[in-house]
């Protein structure tokens, strides 16, 4: 979701952008160190809140701008989810 952001409004044609390569390797961390592993609830409903607040806004404003994807594109979407998010 990061990578079609970045692509998007920022423009980039290759890779990620350093502001977006920077949240990549931040969410990658936090889901690394994350006690729940891959069973881990929504960010909403989470006990352990992983991201600071900038970092959720960010990432709120990355989901808003991948929402007409997922509905044109519903089973890559699901499918994308199921295998692990990337």
């Amino acid at each position: 979701m990061i990578g079609r952001f970045c692509r998007r409004k920022h423009k980039t044609k290759e890779g990620l952008c350093p502001q977006c390569l920077a949240v990549y390797e931040y969410v990658a961390e936090r889901r690394r160190r994350c006690p729940f592993g891959d069973g881990k609830p929504a960010c909403g409903r989470c006990p352990h809140p992983c991201y600071s607040p900038a970092m959720r806004a960010f990432m709120k404003k990355v989901m808003i701008a991948n929402i007409p994807y997922m509905l044109r594109h519903p089973v890559r979407a699901i499918g994308k989810r199921l295998q692990g998010g990337r």
